[in-house]
């Protein structure tokens, strides 16, 4: 509720894919057409766990065009792979082996 009635949009957000649409499905005036930068953290256990649908209902309201996006998880298992490889335009993969805590 503060955040819609401020009326002066926001510069971070940051929800659960089911707030979110509630939330913007609750207030008509609020646009995700602005978002210049969507961060998914934990991805693989958001699209694993049965969210897919919902982050997807969320990224079709954003203007992929002039988007930048970051998909943080500890794994990724094939599924994220494919997911990422439809998403994501030139991705970069990160890995981390902490095993050795001097790669750190």
């Amino acid at each position: 509720r503060e955040l819609v009635n401020s009326g002066g949009g926001f510069d971070m957000l940051i929800a659960t894919p089911g707030k979110l649409l509630t939330v913007i499905g609750n207030y008509k005036d609020i646009s995700l057409s602005r978002v210049t930068f969507f961060v998914m953290d934990e991805a693989d256990k958001l699209l694993g766990s049965g969210l897919y649908d919902q982050v997807e209902a969320i990224r079709n309201k954003l203007k992929l065009r002039r988007l930048q996006s970051v998909q943080c998880s500890a794994t990724f298992p094939e599924a994220l792979q494919r997911i990422s490889a439809e998403w994501l335009k030139s991705p970069l993969t990160l890995r981390l082996n902490m095993s050795d805590p001097r790669a750190v």
